[in-house]
């Protein structure tokens, strides 16, 4: 059997990332990106598969067109929309579930179904 030598994946006392976790995008900078993307979607929605694809393959286009229209063209033809959802709720933001917590007209959602009564003595005296 041979002996082969193993390279370790990280050598001791080297730091694999010495400048570290990169920082997160400012605020501005994802307001205007969920606005990008809003707006190319809102664009691309409205063409047609083949156009898609053609934006799609086109070594030229802008990343975030490519990736919309290559979304959209793959949930449009497996029926699964899923990672549609997925670029929509990562760069406009997942829109919030609104639960009522109370029925119509302000009244209790479930009424109450239990009374309290005074619990007549076991024994008579």
């Amino acid at each position: 059997m041979p002996n082969y030598k193993i390279k370790p994946r990280f050598v001791k006392g080297v730091c694999p990332n010495p400048k570290g976790r990169p920082k997160s995008a400012s605020k501005a900078l994802r307001q205007f990106t969920a606005q990008e993307v809003a707006l190319t979607i809102n664009e691309l929605i409205q063409l047609s598969v083949p156009e898609l694809r053609r934006i799609a393959q086109n070594p030229e286009t802008p990343a975030i067109r490519a990736l919309v229209a290559r979304t959209i063209t793959s949930g449009y033809l497996r029926g699964e929309w899923d990672n549609f959802d997925k670029v929509l709720s990562r760069f406009i933001g997942k829109v919030p579930d609104k639960i009522e917590h109370a029925g119509v007209g302000g009244k209790d959602l479930i009424p109450p179904t239990f009374n309290i009564l005074p619990i007549p003595p076991a024994i008579k005296e």
